[in-house]
């Protein structure tokens, strides 16, 4: 509202008038006083009539003129003045110099007063010009009043634009938004979190209320938290990854330590049914030792299955082609999946080399394709595909198990059932499973994960309740074609034997006792220990040619046994037996180093061409 300069001008001259008005009472009074006086003196001095009254009158004139001099003055000297003063501070305008000392010092305190405001607001408009908030209000009816701040460009807004328009109408298609709004009109003071499209906001609401206490509206103080929440989910997603991981490597550890247990058992289970085969018994007991190997067999696999979800099994990688892995696996698999499932499958047009071990790919192509025929229940289709891809940086990003780079993929998708999200958080565990206890193991999807993870790869995972599920292995892409692949069984004659002196060292007393017949039955002569330091007692002034010894022993490892008895025997060559991982053996040069090392369990006649090619 701005200042009546008229006004103020006919106050400031009220005294004046006052004035002008008084002196003519005066000289009124005066007129009214002097007569008798005057025509007493006039009695005696008539001569002097005319110059007394004229003297009279021009007194009254001057009186007179005086006053309204008085007022001129008045008027320039201070009305004028304060007048343009008062129009400068009601347009915020800069007081201009006045001349008078006076009213130039009141102009310089309003001009500083304007200057201190003045830049406050200036300083107020470049933080919500700059600073990522969005202030606005809205009156009592949820009118928007004011807008502004440089987190209105997130929604594509202007300041200002959106002053006069319903909040409420604005905004009807976000509840959360119009819900925070209905809070704010009932006069309350909070916080709350929304967002609109991608972008995520936290807003605070405070009423507005006039000098008497009465509710005008509600002012808003938005911040966009778009990235902060990212920075959250991230860290959220990661804690989740890193839980994963160590719940992992937890039954990890405790399922390599009980497939080196049942490898120690397997091992003369196998052993020694392999030996009664090789004595030629009659067909029903051969029969019954097929059903023991058999049955031996299963449990290797099972075994095999703990060391891959543990990520610990002792893999064979050479370079092979996945397109004709998946081709050659493709009749057992048929057989494998019941008939009202509908096989579909996609090989790329190209050669897919990796750096693989055959047998546990073909392990993985059996779990999905079987996880997925579990998934149909009763009709339906599983699609298998093979293909290249390039894993760029932004998709690496999204899946911290990969890098940039070429890789293979084996996608198996079905029309199942699908999982929900919560299912889905669980499915690599091991031991979980949805089919009910003593239906499953609960071990085909985290072996699964345990192999491509040892090729090193990830697996990834699309589904939806009632739309079927995606599992898709990622390979590194390996350099150059596989060889061919050929089985080749090769005969090796020692011709003296009888010479060859074999130091078996072995804690386990059903393996050792079957590892000293098979040695003994190919003519090699045997010294035999049951822990370190009797070995080295026994090859004090021994020649010796091979040393056949477990790992992890008391008092002393395998590797650590070679390195002693090299010292007296710098030719001595050495083949380890482990129900442990290769990564899991402490050797000197580490898990990467070329040691031979036979597996637990194993064939015999595995075991005797591994002797006799240390040996040639």
């Amino acid at each position: 509202m701005g200042i009546d300069t008229k006004s103020i001008g006919f106050r400031l001259m009220a005294p004046c008038l006052v004035i002008i008005v008084t002196s003519f009472a005066l000289v009124r009074t005066l007129s009214g006083f002097f007569p008798p006086i005057v025509s007493e003196w006039l009695s005696f001095h008539p001569s002097a009539r005319n110059g007394a009254l004229t003297f009279i009158s021009l007194a009254a004139l001057g009186w007179a003129l005086a006053s309204f001099g008085i007022v001129l003055v008045f008027k320039r000297n201070l009305v004028a003045p304060l007048t343009r003063i008062i129009a400068c501070v009601s347009a915020g305008e800069r007081v201009p110099p006045t001349g008078l000392r006076e009213f130039d010092i009141l102009g310089n305190a309003i001009n500083e007063t304007l200057s201190r405001e003045r830049l406050s607001q200036e300083r107020l408009h470049t933080f919500l010009s700059n600073a990522p908030v969005i202030l606005y209000a809205v009156d009592r009816f949820g009118v928007f009043t004011l807008s502004e701040g440089k987190g209105l460009s997130a929604l594509g807004l202007l300041p200002g634009q959106v002053v006069g328009q319903s909040a409420l109408e604005s905004y009807r298609d976000y509840p959360l938004i119009v819900a925070g709004l209905e809070r704010a009109l009932t006069g309350e003071t909070f916080s709350i979190e929304n967002a609109v499209g991608d972008k995520a906001f936290e807003t605070w609401y405070s009423p507005i209320k006039d000098e008497r206490g009465a509710f005008m509206g509600s002012i808003g103080v938005a911040i966009d938290v778009s990235e902060r929440k990212a920075a959250e989910a991230e860290k959220d997603q990661l804690s989740e990854q890193l839980l994963q991981a160590q719940k992992m490597e937890s039954v990890g550890r405790l399922a390599g330590g009980v497939a080196h247990d049942f490898n120690n058992l397997l091992t003369p289970i196998i052993g020694y049914a392999e030996l009664l085969k090789l004595e030629h018994p009659t067909r029903q007991a051969e029969e019954r030792l097929d059903q023991i190997l058999k049955a031996a067999d299963r449990a290797r696999g099972l075994v095999q299955q703990l060391l891959s979800f543990s990520r610990k099994q002792v893999l064979e990688f050479r370079t092979v082609d996945l397109n004709r892995v998946v081709d050659d696996f493709t009749g057992i698999l048929r057989q494998a999946i019941r008939e009202s499932v509908e096989l579909r499958i996609t090989l790329s047009g190209t050669p897919c080399p990796l750096q693989g071990d055959r047998h546990q790919l073909e392990q993985v192509i059996m779990n999905l394709a079987v996880n997925a025929q579990d998934a149909i229940g009763g009709h339906g289709v599983v699609a298998i595909e093979t293909a290249h891809v390039e894993i760029d940086e932004k998709f690496a990003e999204k899946n911290p198990d990969l890098a940039p780079g070429r890789y293979l993929t084996l996608a198996f998708s079905d029309s199942g059932c699908g999982m929900d999200r919560e299912t889905l958080a669980h499915i690599f565990e091991p031991f979980f499973t949805t089919k009910g206890q003593g239906k499953e193991t609960g071990l085909g999807l985290s072996t699964v994960f345990g192999i491509v993870r040892q090729h090193g790869g990830t697996v990834l995972v699309q589904s939806e309740p009632g739309r079927g599920a995606a599992f898709t292995c990622y390979f590194p892409e390996a350099r150059g074609l596989p060889a061919d692949e050929r089985l080749a069984s090769l005969e090796l004659t020692l011709p003296d034997v009888k010479r060859r002196r074999i130091l078996l060292v072995e804690d386990n007393s059903m393996v050792r006792t079957l590892v000293q017949e098979l040695l003994t039955r190919r003519g090699f002569q045997v010294l035999v220990a049951d822990e370190p330091t009797q070995a080295l007692w026994l090859a004090k002034g021994e020649p010796l040619d091979l040393l056949v010894t477990d790992v992890i022993m008391p008092n002393m490892t395998g590797p650590e046994l070679h390195a002693a008895l090299k010292k007296s025997h710098p030719a001595l060559k050495v083949l380890f037996m482990s129900g442990y991982a290769r990564e899991e053996i402490p050797h000197p040069d580490g898990p990467e180093a070329g040691f031979p090392l036979i597996q637990k369990p194993f064939a015999i006649s595995s075991f005797a061409r591994r002797v006799e090619a240390l040996l040639s």
